[in-house]
């Protein structure tokens, strides 16, 4: 065993002291690192779907417009070091050892979660390598979340929807205003277009913002190429007069939403320190990127798509836009969840739309049987197969699939992810760098 490997071992095992909302252990840990949150610039980043896509795409255009910039993310894919980046480049592992040896003593004694660990990590990081823009995703809500100890000098707050009821709330206002805890004096806001109620929650929570701005109200965005698995072409048209012809390898018409959001909380960045953003240099940062695990075709003969769409909001966006692109083709769907997400809803919805189902279970202690998954389907009067072991399950769909067929692996961060490290695909895909070229260009 490395000592990266050891490193992350112990890392983890701290999951054992479960989610604990609140900012007394980060803050704790914060001020023993000397605030190092404190040093550069946060745009700090809300919601219940698109808020990784939002803050990557956002990462990349400050950085092609010239800003050193950090994108703490979560969870990760296939590498725990995928949370963490500057300038689109992984923390190193020496890093993360020696911070682990420093601040081991003071997790341990204050069983500090995971996730207070990781942030910690992250916020000390970014300040040692001096960047010049943070882009903060919140883990778990927003209002008790760790990250939610920066001040943001922008706010911004991506599709809210129901997850995590359990924590955030059973009413979607509940759940928006924990959401809209992100929001500090002074900061700008930018939102994604919401339910109405969502809406009310987070003008109402804007009122000590300096401003904030639907990006609905701020500009259009329209496709301008037919859906497609190797991506999409889309306009941007501010109102401000700006205007963007773009070409993301991103499917779904939810990530031009995503983009745009991006954009809009970019050029008010940039625009604060008297910093152009062409046409051009949006373009660099699209064509250079790609969001892993949405949308991803992993081959092409037969098709093979990876998907972490993983709550019944996200997931009824996902299968809207495969609709659309599958036509009448034959799709198979590989799916396994945690227990916390609306499974009945999520199996009334993947019934109605695969021809066949392999029920599996991610590699997670918090994984929902796929035994009690299936007896959704029976209500649904849908015949499933189930298979615990997430590669075999991967292995059955394919070897099943003819080659004009559609299979699809969605669901959980952590069934993606294994299934990421384990498969060695030989296509070329349509729209998708390597993994290694992903994560580690």
């Amino acid at each position: 065993m490395t000592g990266f490997e050891k490193t992350t071992d112990e890392l983890f095992d701290l999951q054992k002291f479960a989610i604990k909302l609140g900012l007394q252990n980060i803050s704790f840990l914060s001020r023993s690192l000397g605030q190092p949150q404190l040093s550069y610039p946060v745009i700090h980043i809300a919601g219940t779907n698109g808020k990784g896509s939002v803050s990557y795409y956002l990462s990349r255009i400050l950085q092609a417009a010239g800003l050193r910039t950090g994108l703490y993310t979560s969870p990760h894919l296939a590498d725990y070091r995928e949370r963490i980046r500057v300038n689109d480049r992984l923390i190193s592992e020496d890093y993360i050892i020696q911070f682990w040896e420093k601040i081991k003593i003071k997790v341990l004694e204050r069983q500090a979660t995971f996730f207070d660990t990781t942030t910690a990590l992250a916020f000390k990081y970014f300040a040692d390598q001096q960047i010049e823009a943070g882009i903060i995703e919140t883990g778990l809500g927003g209002r008790l979340d760790s990250t939610n100890i920066v001040e943001p000098e922008i706010c911004v707050i991506t599709p809210v929807a129901f997850d995590h009821e359990k924590q955030l709330g059973h009413r979607l206002e509940d759940i928006a205003r924990e959401k809209a805890g992100i929001i500090k004096t002074g900061c700008t806001v930018f939102t994604s277009p919401q339910p109405p109620e969502v809406q009310q929650v987070l003008r109402q929570a804007s009122e000590k913002a300096s401003a904030f701005f639907p990006v609905e109200q701020m500009a259009s965005w329209k496709k301008t190429s037919p859906p497609s698995f190797s991506g999409q072409s889309f306009t941007v048209s501010f109102f401000s007069g700006q205007v963007y012809n773009l070409h993301t390898r991103q499917a779904g018409t939810f990530q031009v939403e995503n983009i745009v959001l991006a954009l809009s909380a970019a050029l008010h960045f940039l625009q604060k320190r008297h910093l152009p953003l062409a046409e051009e240099t949006v373009q660099e940062a699209l064509s250079g990127g790609f969001w892993a695990g949405r949308l991803q075709v992993m081959q092409e003969n037969p098709l093979i798509l990876f998907d972490v769409s993983h709550n019944l909001h996200g997931m009824t966006n996902t299968i809207k836009e495969l609709r659309t692109m599958t036509g009448e083709r034959k799709v198979n769907v590989l799916i396994g969840l945690v227990d916390d997400k609306d499974f009945p809803g999520i199996a009334e919805l993947i019934a109605d739309f695969a021809d066949t189902i392999i029920l599996t279970e991610p590699d997670t202690s918090r994984k929902l049987s796929a035994t009690r998954f299936a007896l959704e389907f029976q209500k649904q009067n849908k015949t499933v197969t189930i298979e615990t072991d997430p590669f075999t399950a991967y292995q059955k769909m394919i070897q099943r699939s003819a080659p004009d067929e559609v299979n699809l692996a969605i669901g959980s961060h952590y069934l993606i992810g294994q299934l990421m490290r384990k498969t060695n695909f030989k296509n070329t895909p349509l729209n998708t760098p390597t993994y290694n070229e992903v994560f580690y260009a």
